[in-house]
Order: structure tokens, then C-alpha cells, then sequence
């Protein structure tokens, strides 16, 4: 790794406490210029990454950025990570001013307050439609990590997508690059496998989800070990196809149909209900009474 990562003594986050040097800058002025990483050289890109930390005051050993290909330009997303670091060096304090349901989206507003004194607000949402239970409470949840993210990342100034906004980007992959050489490692899985999931797919996963009583980070963590990709909407049809077979499958076995001959019963028991009502076929195939149809 280049010798740009030392002990800095100001926040002890194992960062250079030298500024960038001219070869620093000419790989932010290439990327500047074309808003796209992966027109640089892996060792420009792993400059830039270590030059992107040390701005900030992060440590890159800690990876607080990641790689992702979005509008077909290759950029740098913010990690969990680099939020709670970030709030931990500018001492930003946030706090829940509400949470509001608008047709089915959960709404939360967080304000904040930094340790100079200035404030700023944000919004986190996130659909709750049909969920229910521990998926309902998730969801609030999920809607409040999101705020404070964007909140974090919005009052030091860096406009990036934040780890729990990434799967919701239509189009948006995550890429895999090497942080100390700056080469990608070669296309995800969802790269090769053919077109995007489509909506319809998306909701009826979304709807066995719900009936399985599973958590929108159980399916994720299921998309990920399978499909090797983020969330659902980096999923291809056909993984999105062979996503929900999987779920069907649990289904049945969760709720198994009733046993053939449980079912004949039933039927039985039904079978002449309508008997002797007009134009109702009665049991053993006796008309019921048709004076209504002549």
C-alpha cells in the first residue's frame, strides 16, 4: 500500500497528516473532469481513495468507502463505517423530530446539531406497505438509521449515496476493487447472468417475504450468499426468477396443503350446500328448484 497511510496524531485514525501531493491532484482533477473511476489506472484509483479518506479525516483501513457502477460511471459509495466515523469527528448529535406513515412510506425527520454549533435536517424513508410484525418494525428502523446517515453525511459535506440508500438505485451495482491496488476484480454475477429483475418479479418477492414472516435484511443477506449482489434490485431476471421458486418452496413447506382424502371430506360436507335453491344443482345431481328459470 503506498506509504501514504501513517499515524496521524491529531485524531488518531491512522491517517496521513501530509497533504496531497501533485500526483494527488492530478488524479482528482481526472476524476473531477469525468465523474468516472474507472477511466483511472488501478494506482490512480487507489490514490484517490487514500486522498478521498485523508480529506475527510477517515482511515482507509477501515474501508469506508466501496465501489459502485451507477449510470454506467464507476463511483464510491459511503459505508456505514464512514457515517459513525463522521459523526464521531464532527461530534454531530442527531435527534428524531417525528415519524409520519404517507401512503404507505414511512417518513422520519432527524435534525442535528455539530460541535460548531450548526444544525441541519433530513429525511429518511422507507415502504411499509403490507408489511407487519418484526418486518413492520425493521422497516421504522431501517427508516431512522437511513435519516441519521444522510443527516451525518450532509452536514460534512459529502454528496455520496450511503450503504442503505444503494439497493433502492434502480440500475445500481456494487463492484468489487482491490482498496490497496485499485484494481476491480473482475464483474459481479449479476454482470454475466442477463437483463435486471424486473418490478413484478421484485413484488412478488416482496409479497412471500411478508407471508414467511421474513425481514427485508433476512432476503438480503439470502440474495447476497446466493447471487453474490447487494439487494434485489441488483438481481437479473433470472436470478430474481429462481429467487422466488426458492421462496414458494418454503412456503409449501411452512404451510403444507391438507392431505387429499382432509379435502375430499370437506368437499363433502359442502357439497349440498345450494341444494333446493333455484337453478342449484342438488346432491347426486338433483336439480334444485327451477321455477325461477322457466
Amino acid at each position: 500500500m503506498s506509504n501514504a497511510v501513517a499515524t496521524r496524531t491529531g485524531n488518531g485514525n491512522g491517517v496521513a497528516a501530509a497533504g496531497p501531493s501533485e500526483a494527488d491532484w492530478a488524479v482528482m482533477e481526472r476524476v473531477i473532469a469525468a465523474g468516472d473511476l474507472s477511466a483511472l489506472s488501478p494506482g490512480e484509483r487507489a490514490r484517490y481513495y487514500l486522498e478521498t479518506c485523508r480529506s475527510m479525516g477517515l482511515n482507509p483501513l477501515t474501508k469506508p468507502f466501496e465501489y459502485i457502477e451507477l449510470n454506467r460511471k464507476l463511483t464510491l459509495y459511503a459505508t456505514k463505517g464512514c457515517a459513525d466515523q463522521l459523526r464521531k469527528l464532527h461530534g454531530i448529535s442527531p435527534r428524531v423530530v417525528s415519524r409520519e406513515v404517507h401512503a404507505g412510506v414511512v417518513v422520519v425527520t432527524v435534525e442535528g446539531t455539530d460541535r460548531t454549533g450548526r444544525t441541519g435536517s433530513e429525511i429518511g424513508a422507507v415502504s411499509v406497505d403490507g408489511l407487519r410484525g418484526e418486518a413492520l418494525a425493521n422497516a421504522w428502523m431501517k427508516a431512522t438509521t437511513k435519516a441519521k446517515r444522510r443527516l451525518t453525511l450532509s452536514m460534512v459535506g459529502l454528496g455520496m449515496l450511503d450503504e442503505g440508500e444503494v439497493e433502492s438505485v434502480p440500475g445500481a451495482r456494487v463492484v468489487a476493487v482491490d482498496a490497496e491496488t485499485g484494481e476491480i476484480l473482475g464483474e459481479p454475477p449479476a454482470a454475466a447472468a442477463g437483463g435486471p429483475a424486473g418490478r413484478g418479479q421484485r413484488q412478488a418477492i416482496n409479497e412471500l417475504r411478508a407471508s414467511l414472516g421474513l425481514t427485508g435484511e433476512e432476503v438480503r443477506a439470502l440474495i447476497r450468499d446466493r447471487y453474490g449482489v447487494a439487494g434485489s434490485t441488483q438481481m437479473t431476471a433470472a436470478h430474481a426468477d429462481d429467487l422466488v421458486g426458492h421462496l414458494e418452496e418454503r412456503y409449501r413447506e411452512a404451510f403444507p396443503e391438507p392431505p387429499a382424502d382432509e379435502a375430499g371430506v370437506a368437499d363433502a360436507e359442502f357439497s349440498d350446500v345450494g341444494a333446493g335453491l333455484p337453478g342449484v344443482p342438488g346432491p347426486a345431481g338433483v336439480a334444485g328448484d327451477d321455477r325461477y328459470t322457466r
